[in-house]
């Protein structure tokens, strides 16, 4: 089986696990919530759900995937959005208010406890020597099962929006 990587800064970066694929079932995790919670996928509920994974939340196309996902949201009713980067909880929380963010979820894969990344091993986008998350985006059906997967070649550009949106369309 040969090792699945993304274009980090010019070079191939692999990936930890072997990511979730379309027709699969997405895979419990454990994150932590800006209040310092932990969340599973259980708490993401039931309807139509985006999950987003990102580098860092701070960095340019990391915010405007953010905050695309927030205006496109509102136009998706009963769909939810949560974006996972392991920038960690504080971090979160302040830029969804200073971004104004306010329909998407953010979640941080960090876990101070345990220096675990679930989110990202169970879904197979952590990069391994970077520690963070790559660019990937997955649409779960009300059932669990993932309904659409980009993992994005380029941790520097954005997931194609226009083929996510579509996915979501379909499932409400």
């Amino acid at each position: 089986m040969s090792t699945r990587t993304v274009n980090w800064f010019g070079a191939a970066a692999p990936l930890v696990g072997s990511g979730v694929s379309v027709g699969a079932k997405a895979p419990d995790f454990t994150v932590t919530d800006a209040g310092w919670k932990p969340r599973t996928l259980a708490d993401s509920g039931k309807g139509v759900r985006v999950f987003a994974s990102v580098p860092s939340i701070d960095t340019g196309v990391c915010d405007l995937e953010t905050r695309r996902f927030d205006a496109e949201v509102e136009k998706l009713p009963g769909v939810s959005v949560f974006v996972v980067s392991n920038d960690m909880p504080p971090a979160l929380k302040r830029y969804c208010g200073a971004a104004n963010v306010t329909r998407v979820t953010c979640w941080s894969d960090f876990n101070r406890a345990t220096g675990e990344r679930s989110f990202g091993d169970a879904f197979g986008c952590r990069i391994r020597d970077a520690g963070l998350l790559a660019r990937a985006v997955w649409v779960v059906g009300p059932d669990d099962v993932v309904r659409h997967h980009e993992l994005v070649d380029n941790t520097g550009s954005p997931p194609d929006f226009d083929a996510l949106l579509g996915a979501v369309k379909k499932l409400i």
